[in-house]
């Protein structure tokens, strides 16, 4: 589970608008944990979320209404 959470935190923190930067584009938050890999987040929970964004048409920075 923490793993899983790791992974989710990083990319949230790194997707969303901060007062200090834009958010990142999805290539580019899926290149930060990719690279990140071995280096604090598992490579099978971010291969999860990559498969999980590619087909479930979820849109980074777009939010729902």
């Amino acid at each position: 589970g923490a793993r899983i959470l790791a992974v989710a935190d990083t990319f949230e923190a790194l997707a969303a608008r901060r007062p200090y930067r834009e958010d990142l584009t999805e290539e580019e938050v899926m290149g930060v944990l990719e690279r990140s890999v071995g280096g604090g987040l598992d490579g099978r929970c971010v291969e999860g979320l990559k498969g999980f964004l590619e087909g479930s048409g979820y849109e980074v920075g777009v939010v729902a209404a």
